[in-house]
């Protein structure tokens, strides 16, 4: 029994449509496999690179003067500064890039990247006018993103965010909360970008 030109052709149109129908879900699941994974390996870069500098941002919160004169600033101390400097851009770069997940990272370390940059502003500033060019204006761009990240979620914004060292305890962050008409406004931009995910 032979089929006609047309027969054969409907049998392979047939057959063609049958392995497109069931090669993409099978491509979907292999694509959200492969995302799923990518993402898991750039967070835990990001752990890594951020348990990496443990040390170094105890000594920026306890021992480091913020105001200090950083021509004298000793290279061991210079290095560690950096050290955070550099941690934090790669974060930043990371989560510019699309490679890491602002919502994975934040949740995770605006309060540390909120302290660190108080820390580091200063310096930031000395070096900006040092080089006389831009220095770590990523950094900037990441705290202000972690201070959104703080206001727009109700069990973070009622938090002061502190620093201790050997001057005691201090606020270096809190969200201004409005009261009145101003208030109810806030709060009503504060939930629609906690919907969105917008910081």
């Amino acid at each position: 029994m032979s089929l006609s030109n047309e027969s054969l052709t409907l049998l392979l149109t047939t057959i063609s449509t049958g392995v497109i129908l069931l090669g993409v879900p099978i491509a979907i699941y292999n694509l959200r496999v492969i995302s799923r994974t990518h993402h898991l390996q750039s967070l835990s870069k990001f752990m890594d690179d951020l348990s990496s500098t443990e040390v170094e941002r105890l000594y920026l919160y306890r021992d480091f003067d913020r105001k200090s004169d950083y021509d004298s600033l000793d290279k061991e101390s210079g290095a560690k500064v950096k050290k955070v400097i550099n941690s934090l851009n790669r974060i930043a770069m990371l989560i510019e890039n699309k490679l890491l997940s602002p919502e994975s990272v934040l949740s995770i370390s605006h309060t540390v990247i909120i302290r660190c940059f108080y820390m580091l502003e200063p310096y930031i500033l000395y070096q900006e006018e040092k080089i006389g060019g831009r220095y770590a204006r990523r950094i900037r761009r990441l705290d202000e993103r972690a201070k959104k990240f703080h206001d727009i979620r109700p069990h973070q914004r009622i938090n002061k965010i502190k620093i201790q060292n050997t001057n005691g305890s201090h606020v270096i962050y809190e969200t201004d909360i409005r009261s009145g008409v101003k208030g109810i406004v806030q709060r009503l931009m504060w939930k629609i970008k906690y919907l969105l995910h917008v910081y």
